[in-house]
């Protein structure tokens, strides 16, 4: 009877474990594959996300990326919603004991929603770790997608403000600062307030100790100064960013170079060009790479050769439209230059049809054609 006694127990303990461990695996497997959708949806966004070189490239990618895909809501974005309600319909209670648990599936719905572009109610998600009285783990990447948030509805010092408040209530770590800095620089860029781009990214390097980051942040900085037309600024923060000894080649590296190397008007030898044109690895931004080319031949004067390498360009190039329009305005000052006022006229309606008819530059640009149809004709 005793011995019976011990088997049914040992039997009853068992399907209890195997119970429990079933429990715990499917709700993981629950989160791990929301997870997982998640990845495939940011992946899919940053893919199709190409950087702007011509412009001041953003602080923060992933603050921009959400603008490359048309057909919104994503599959991708609102499965991993599914999965994130799922755990916490199954897994949260009152007292959520699980509590880490029910904050990652939170978070997740957080993510998933901001990815998908409704902002409101994805706030309503990360609230729910925000304001809880004790710091989560998960804590600060709520706190950086609630600050991207307040970026994208255009609130630009209510972002600056909420940053600043809330790295008050808890301690931070040295990458928590770095990013806290790389946020206020990203709402000052949106701005165009580019001294305080510079001085945030500054403050960012600091903390920073990711060197793709840190080359990231010495471009921009970079960047900026070129805006305010500090060109000795420009080179130091050129030459920073190509000496940061980033594990893998990046295009900003490429850019870095090619900008450099039209700061000193003219003294940058065709070697140098020719030389980039000939790696492997620049195979698909040769028609960059002959645009600056052209640029530094029309700094010596060799007008003829700039225009027989920007036409390269515009065969080369596949689809740089920015790219395109640098080449189209400079054939078009060329042949004003040379009195070729009827081919000047076709390279600007080329340039013009390029450009957002809103743009102040649209509008500039469209009163010179008008004037140049009348000595055309």
């Amino acid at each position: 009877m005793f011995r019976n006694y011990k088997t049914f127990t040992l039997l009853i303990l068992m399907l209890v474990s195997c119970q429990a461990y079933k429990s715990v695996s499917s709700k993981y497997n629950i989160l791990y594959n929301g997870e997982l959708f998640l990845q495939e949806g940011v992946s899919q966004l940053k893919e199709s996300y190409n950087e702007n070189f011509w412009d001041i490239i953003p602080v923060l990618v992933e603050n921009n990326i959400t603008n490359t895909l048309p057909d919104y809501p994503s599959k991708n974005f609102l499965k991993s919603e599914e999965k994130a309600i799922k755990v916490i319909q199954k897994m949260g209670n009152d007292i959520n004991k699980d509590s880490e648990y029910i904050n990652q599936a939170y978070l997740l719905l957080g993510k998933s929603r901001f990815y998908d572009k409704r902002y409101l109610s994805s706030i309503q998600a990360l609230n729910y770790i925000l304001k809880q009285n004790e710091k989560s783990k998960f804590w600060f990447e709520a706190f950086f997608y609630r600050a991207l948030i307040f970026i994208n509805l255009e609130q630009y010092e209510s972002a600056i403000s909420y940053v600043e408040k809330e790295q008050k209530k808890y301690k931070t770590s040295d990458s928590e600062k770095s990013i806290i800095y790389q946020i206020i620089a990203e709402v000052y860029s949106k701005k165009n307030d580019f001294n305080k781009v510079i001085s945030s990214l500054k403050y960012a390097l600091r903390f920073s100790n990711n060197k793709e980051n840190i080359r990231r942040l010495n471009f921009i900085i970079a960047q900026s100064y070129n805006v305010l037309n500090k060109n000795d600024s420009t080179s130091i923060y050129l030459e920073k960013s190509l000496s940061t000894k980033a594990s893998k080649f990046e295009e900003i590296y490429l850019d870095a170079k090619l900008k450099l190397s039209l700061i000193n008007e003219g003294l940058q030898e065709e070697s140098f060009y020719k030389k980039e044109l000939n790696r492997p690895r620049n195979f698909f931004s040769s028609a960059k790479i002959k645009y600056y080319y052209a640029v530094n031949q029309l700094q010596k004067g060799n007008g003829d050769f700039a225009s027989l390498l920007l036409k390269e360009v515009l065969k080369l190039n596949q689809n740089d439209d920015k790219l395109n329009e640098q080449v189209y305005e400079q054939l078009y000052n060329l042949n004003l230059l040379d009195k070729e006022y009827l081919i000047a006229n076709n390279y600007l309606d080329s340039l013009i049809n390029l450009l957002d008819n809103q743009s102040k530059k649209y509008f500039t640009l469209n009163n010179k054609r008008n004037k140049l149809n009348i000595v055309s004709e």
